[in-house]
């Protein structure tokens, strides 16, 4: 196929369609680094630089691939979508799409790739953004298409990558080229002596199995320093974005370093060396094919540019396997099964509806693409979860308990109405594989493989021999402790860090609780086994008695939500609904009549009192009666051995979930049993235990009072919630968090801080508290203050002395605190007081320097030959002598008892009032101390500069 390649990047994607056979007639990429890198390694392939300045296709183009931009889609990012203006860049694609239909050579293929985020839903429960992709390419005319989210790592190489592809067609079956092959995962058909043998090269899906079994001390790690999000790789790197030079490596040789950029360039697939061009950035010209050498002091400089290019590229791997399909579209047959289900309504293109009827095309093949089971169409129900409480949902599924059956030998009509007519999909999420036929709708498939073929993996260790320089402590000490705060289990990391020559402080390598806070194993509430709904068999949970909280336990909110008024006063401590009865009125009085006519309860189980139970393995919840559930540790061994038979027989249904369910449960039991043993089992016990609480606190409400859901105008709601950040760190085990989650009780405790830059632990209270940016005010012994989020990852605090004691040192705070107020009240009314104040009169000394000021200003005049401003009574003579002011004010006082002089007139005439109004204010600025001078008028020492004969007069 001719290929045009758009939002080209390093070339990945090209490089893999290109090692297919295809031909690569175009490219667009906008980046100058990218640029260089591909002029290099694809000469005489016309290069554009801008997509928006593209106006058509070239002519015979057989597909159309892009890349396009993904910032404003990424979990990362502000989530914008195509509103934004990297993202939005793709309907580029579409109008060179619609322009090539309109001149009447359409592109016959369309191949799009972004992340997973594509598949989520817009902000406030917007449609995800996949749709406007499947509503363009269907209003353009395609007749089919299909996406798959694909794993770098499913085709041999460590690398955790995974990309969304669409592929849609004008006359073809794109479901024919990306979800025909590699439908279910592996099972072990790679390895024909089984995976267990330690020589196999087993694919990535089972590997995962192996990997359950090695230790920390076999395995390798690989650490994204910058991005917590994703938990730590075993045996494989987490996901590459642009900042992949913060990856940091812990290899099962004992070696620890960060991620060199030939090994980044190998596990995308690329030749090493392939980016070197991208920088320098050399400008169009006569020398632009010279390349400069990269100095010595641009070398992380360089290795940025290129890791930010690896970070955006395609595996070349699965560019390749997408070529090859490409190459030998119908070479493979997609059948549709039981897994294939219709999406639901708001998914639907409101101008595609189907037609079942009208559409002939599959009438014929029906009867093999429906599942049978011992000659019958089986149908029945299929349990699913619905916002925690289980329901029954009518589906076409052959697993249920309750079935009906008809003959095959129904007519291709009725079976086709039965499977292209069935319900929907339950989940309101977009799923992760799906597909579109013109006439029949869109339709989303359960349970697709992301490894479409099966390569033989390496791990980690074997693939990288060579490790970069080592990252700060002070950065893996953050780096744990925001996995920690996101719900990750951390010990294998530690341990592994440890083995690798790391010191970790205290509060990082192990979860700190509070002195005299609840322990771990009082706040394990009682395990239980209970059925069911979705399995239908028993289950692990735990149960929560409303009337028997154990310490610092709380109901999940969404649980008390969903619960009706009657509910809440039946089964829920008064706490809980006497707020409700308060804003219901006269609820509370309909509930009170409701207990008094059935005292007993009644027989209802409406009326009857309920505790909640919370399922291991997905955190589901269901409120159920009390002798519904029987103890988990008395029946462990039956329920054990009966789930084992189940498994074995291939009648258990989520059988993964399952186990790990058990591990849960487990692992909260030896919480619960050591109490006063404190072994190496229970350790590792309670980290497991810490992580599954934080993790189901980031699940929980915002709290919409925090500074990141209050500011809503700069892209706040993006930002995760304080509130529920600060009480995830505190399951997860940091002691700031456990501070913050106390709020303004906090006041009064004593921490140690420490300080990065200083590498030394600093002494304080907590003297302040802020409830907007959830900040404590640290006031230090030696008189520093500073306002710090305890709650942060980057905070190592260690408390020193118990919750009981806070309140006597927070009373002492206030006293100090009413103390230092009424001070500095006082202190302020003194300097209003001296503002208001009425300004003294001028002092002898002052009166006769301004005197001496005027008159040298008169006589400067008169040198100047300007015309003073006085009368001519009383300008006869420049050189004549004035009196001091003390002399002229008692001649005007024997003057006064002449009538011939006006008020407010000098004897000259002259606006002597005026005059010694500005002779007051200037002597007061310079008795003050201001900032203003006049240096013609004074002499260095700030005394009057006096004429001549002034001065003889002295």
């Amino acid at each position: 196929m001719r290929v045009v390649s758009l939002f080209t990047g390093a070339g990945g994607l090209d490089l893999g369609l290109k090692q297919a056979g295809h031909e690569v007639i175009l490219q667009c990429e906008h980046d100058p680094g990218a640029q260089q890198v591909l002029r290099h390694n694809f000469p005489g392939i016309l290069l554009v630089n801008d997509v928006c300045g593209l106006e058509s296709l070239p002519k015979g183009t057989d597909l159309l691939a892009a890349g396009f931009p993904c910032i404003d889609i990424s979990r990362a990012g502000l989530r914008k979508g195509f509103q934004g203006q990297s993202s939005g860049l793709v309907q580029h694609v579409f109008r060179l799409l619609e322009n090539a239909v309109d001149h009447h050579h359409p592109v016959p293929w369309v191949l799009l790739e972004n992340v997973e985020a594509l598949l989520d839903r817009a902000p406030n429960g917007g449609v995800p953004f996949v749709k406007y992709i499947t509503d363009s390419l269907e209003a353009l005319g395609y007749q089919s298409w299909a996406h798959r989210v694909i794993g770098s790592a499913g085709f041999g190489v460590p690398n955790r990558r995974t990309r969304v592809f669409i592929l849609a067609s004008l006359h073809g079956d794109a479901r024919d080229v990306l979800l025909a092959q590699g439908q279910q995962p592996c099972v072990g058909s790679c390895c024909p002596d089984g995976f267990h043998d330690q020589n196999a090269l087993p694919c990535y899906e089972c590997y995962q199995e192996k990997i359950k079994w090695k230790t920390a001390k076999e395995a390798s790690f690989a650490l994204d320093l910058g991005n917590a999000r994703s938990a730590p790789g075993v045996d494989v790197v987490p996901t590459f974005t642009t900042s992949n030079d913060r990856m940091c490596l812990l290899l099962s040789s004992g070696r620890m370093g960060m991620l060199r950029i030939e090994d980044a360039e190998r596990l995308q697939g690329f030749p090493v060396g392939f980016t070197k061009k991208c920088y320098p950035i050399h400008p169009p010209g006569l020398n632009s094919h010279k390349q400069r050498p990269v100095k010595d002091s641009e070398v992380d400089i360089w290795e940025s540019k290129r890791f930010a290019l690896l970070g955006n590229a395609v595996t070349v791997q699965v560019g390749r396997w997408v070529g090859e399909r490409l190459a030998a579209p119908y070479s493979q047959k997609y059948v549709p099964s039981d897994r294939d289900m219709p999406v639901i309504a708001e998914f639907k293109n409101q101008h595609q509806k189907a037609n079942i009827k009208a559409s002939t095309l599959y009438d014929g093949l029906i009867g093999e693409f429906e599942p049978m089971d011992g000659g019958l169409l089986v149908r029945g129900k299929k349990p699913s979860v619905s916002a925690g409480f289980m329901k029954d949902i009518e589906v076409g599924d052959g697993g249920s308990e309750k079935q009906s059956t008809m003959p095959v030998e129904a007519s291709n009509q009725t079976m086709r109405k039965e499977f292209y007519g069935r319900k929907e999909m339950q989940s309101d999420a977009w799923p992760r594989a799906a597909w579109y036929i013109q006439g029949m709708g869109r339709f989303g498939v359960e349970e697709m493989s992301e490894s479409p073929v099966k390569f033989p993996y390496t791990p980690l260790g074997p693939f990288i021999s060579e490790v970069g320089k080592l990252p700060g402590r002070d950065v893996i000490n953050t780096y744990i402790m925001r996995l920690r705060e996101q719900g990750w289990n951390v010990e294998g990391v530690i341990h592994k860090a440890t083995k690798c020559g790391v010191s970790l402080e205290k509060e990082v390598s192990s979860v700190v609780r509070l002195e005299g806070a609840p322990d771990d194993p009082e706040q394990v509430s009682s395990l239980v086994w209970t059925q069911c709904p979705v399995s239908k068999m028993p289950w692990p949970a735990e149960m929560l008695d409303p009337l028997n909280m154990p310490p610092s336990r709380s109901l999940p909110s969404q649980a008390v939500e969903k619960l009706t008024r009657k509910q809440k006063q039946l089964w829920l401590p008064r706490e809980f609904w006497d707020t409700e009865d308060a804003i219901g009125g006269d609820l509370a009085f309909g509930a009170l009549e409701s207990q008094s006519k059935n005292p007993s309860g009644g027989n209802d189980d409406e009326d009857r009192r309920k505790v909640l139970v919370i399922f291991f393995g997905d955190n589901c919840y269901k409120w159920v009666l009390p002798e519904d559930v029987v103890d988990f540790a008395d029946h462990l061994p039956q329920k054990e051995a009966e789930a084992r038979k189940l498994h074995q027989a291939g009648l258990m249904k989520r059988p993964t979930l399952f186990f790990r369910a058990l591990d849960e449960a487990n692992t909260w039991l030896t919480v619960k049993k050591r109490k006063r043993t404190r072994g190496a089992k229970y350790v590792s016990a309670v980290s497991a235990r810490a992580a599954q609480l934080a993790a189901a606190e980031n699940k929980k409400p915002r709290c919409g009072n925090c500074e990141a859901c209050l500011n809503r105008h700069s892209g706040g709601l993006q930002r995760r919630c304080l509130t529920v950040r600060a009480h995830a760190a505190a399951m997860g085990g940091h002691a700031g968090a456990q501070l913050s989650v106390y709020r303004e009780r906090a006041i009064g405790a004593r921490v140690h801080v420490y300080w990065p830059l200083d590498q030394q632990w600093y002494t304080g209270t907590l003297t302040d508290y802020d409830r907007i940016r959830l900040r404590h005010t640290v006031t230090y012994d030696d008189g520093d203050r500073e306002m710090i989020p305890l709650w942060s990852p980057c905070q190592l605090i260690r408390v020193l002395n118990k919750p009981k004691e806070w309140q006597a040192k927070a009373v002492e705070i206030d006293i100090e605190a009413e103390k230092a107020k009424a001070l500095q009240k006082a202190k302020n009314m003194q300097k209003k007081e001296m503002e208001t104040a009425e300004e003294p009169p001028l002092t002898q000394l002052e009166m006769d320097r301004e005197a001496n000021i005027r008159r040298n200003k008169e006589i400067l005049e008169s040198l100047m030959g300007e015309p003073t401003t006085k009368n001519k009574s009383d300008s006869s003579s420049a050189d004549v002598e004035k009196p001091f002011p003390s002399e002229e004010k008692s001649r005007q006082e024997e003057d006064n008892e002449s009538p011939s002089v006006e008020k407010g007139s000098s004897p000259g005439g002259g606006d002597s009032g005026n005059l010694s109004e500005q002779t007051t204010r200037v002597g007061l600025k310079r008795r003050r101390g201001s900032d203003e001078s006049d240096d013609d008028v004074t002499d260095g020492n700030g005394r009057p500069k006096l004429d001549p004969e002034s001065q003889k007069a002295d």
